[in-house]
């Protein structure tokens, strides 16, 4: 049977990637990262992906956690450099 650090590693994510689409989507890590490798198909999923991790950032500030919202803002920079946007592609909602 995998482990959940073995599932991850068979995927193109990684755990800061599959952590930030679970928090954003509230579904357990397994699902965040068949979620994950079904966005990473299409630019507009890669695009979604960028505003998952936005949006964790956005809502770890709205409820005054700092530290979480760092822990997201360098997954941010984890997501940008692996897939990146397709030029024209806007990462804001």
């Amino acid at each position: 049977m995998l482990s959940q650090t073995d599932f991850i590693g068979c995927s193109n994510l990684y755990e800061c990637e599959v952590e930030a689409i679970a928090e954003h989507e509230h579904v357990p890590m397994a699902v965040a990262v068949v979620i994950g490798e079904n966005l990473l198909s299409t630019q507009e999923g890669v695009l979604c992906l960028h505003k998952m991790v936005i949006e964790d950032i956005e809502h770890a500030i709205e409820c005054h956690d700092p530290e979480r919202a760092l822990k997201f803002a360098e997954t941010y920079k984890v997501v940008s450099e692996r897939h990146p946007l397709a030029p024209g592609s806007k990462s804001r909602h």
